[in-house]
């Protein structure tokens, strides 16, 4: 199993997990959690996560993912395990992992973590893509 599949593998433990604001446990998670979660189980260095952002964080979150991933050049196909930059109305504001088919993220509309296939709506949100880097 490569590095990105455990990754994945480990996100997905998070499903159907409650959404919360800044949280980090599987007592409630935001859209950040199953990123710095999964990536510390499998070895990541996360001690820049940070939990004290406001719920429109416009791209304060973006250097935990510089810390533990590399940005993915634009245009370049997604890869399993990439994390998926979001916009909702003008700024970033939301992440969730790529598993080659679905992602998976916590969305506080339907308040927990949850995998689903992109349509075209969700594809047109996507900002940017970040690569884990090769850390074990």
């Amino acid at each position: 199993m490569t590095l990105q599949e455990k990754f994945v593998e480990e996100a997905r433990k998070y499903l159907g997990v409650k959404y919360v604001h800044q949280g980090r446990s599987e007592h409630g998670i935001d859209c950040v959690g199953p990123i710095v979660l999964a990536a510390k189980a499998i070895g990541a260095d996360t001690s820049g996560d940070m939990t004290n952002y406001s719920r429109l964080p416009h791209g304060v979150l973006l250097p935990i993912l510089n810390n533990i991933m590399t940005k993915v050049p634009d245009g370049e196909e997604w890869a399993v395990g990439d994390v998926l930059v979001m916009k909702f109305k003008r700024e970033p504001t939301h992440v969730g992992i790529w598993t080659g088919t679905t992602l998976i993220h916590t969305y506080s509309t339907l308040e927990k973590v949850v995998e689903h296939r992109l349509d075209d709506k969700w594809k047109s949100r996507v900002v940017s893509s970040y690569r884990l880097k090769e850390f074990m």
